[in-house]
């Protein structure tokens, strides 16, 4: 007898761990794989000299510091110098990023926005074209996306520096 319920609690004790290994690795989003819980941003150079920003927004629509806002990402040649997010007024989710120059002339960038539903599934994909942004010297410009889902639940902003006409 005691080897059978020593049997069931090794059994048990082996189910709940696969559980728990289960549900532990659905927290990490599948089409936003830089992000873990709500409110976190993840910033990460890129081997284009470029960088990608994740994050999954709080409940109410607000993202916390990352310590990673204002540190050099790579060999770029912007930093990110601020990043928020919250709802419009129309209970769409809206992400904003500052993005400063730290050349000693004109740079131009590339970004574009991808949303993701809570699933991790991409929403309108393929939609979001490349936009340019034009920096002179230690300059800061903002930049903003507005989900095209109230489902929108988490984000990746992808930027890199460019040369026109290339």
């Amino acid at each position: 007898m005691p080897n059978t319920i020593q049997t069931l609690k090794l059994c048990s004790v082996a189910i709940l761990s696969g559980v728990a290994a289960l549900i532990f690795s659905g927290c990490q989003a599948p089409g936003n794989p830089n992000a873990g819980l709500p409110g976190e941003v993840n910033i990460q150079s890129l081997p284009n000299a470029g960088i990608e920003i994740t994050g999954i927004l709080n409940a109410d629509g607000s993202l916390n510091l990352s310590p990673q806002v204002g540190q050099r990402m790579g060999r770029g040649d912007f930093i990110v110098d601020n990043i928020r997010a919250a709802y419009t007024d129309s209970g769409f989710p809206r992400v904003e990023a500052s993005l400063s120059s730290i050349s000693r002339g004109r740079i131009s960038i590339q970004y574009r926005f991808a949303w993701f539903d809570a699933n991790g599934m991409e929403i309108a994909a393929g939609t979001g074209g490349w936009n340019t942004l034009s920096l002179a010297a230690r300059e800061t410009a903002t930049i903003q996306g507005v989900a095209r889902s109230q489902d929108a639940v988490q984000f990746r902003i992808l930027a890199r520096t460019f040369t026109p006409g290339r």
